[in-house]
């Protein structure tokens, strides 16, 4: 598993954004159009759905 710098499994779309130099909306938009395209509605449901672990 990849741990952020902090020791947590995941970054927020604020730690994404800052990281990057971007904007929170730009993070966001591109979530958003992440999750549209694997028809789902969080974080957790995409990697499971990205990776075929999603529970039956």
């Amino acid at each position: 598993m990849v741990r952020g710098e902090t020791g947590r499994s995941a970054y927020s779309s604020g730690e994404f954004s800052r990281r990057l130099s971007v904007a929170d909306a730009t993070v966001r938009k591109h979530l958003e159009h992440v999750f549209e395209r694997l028809q789902v509605t969080s974080r957790t449901a995409a990697v499971s759905r990205a990776f075929g672990t999603e529970p039956l």
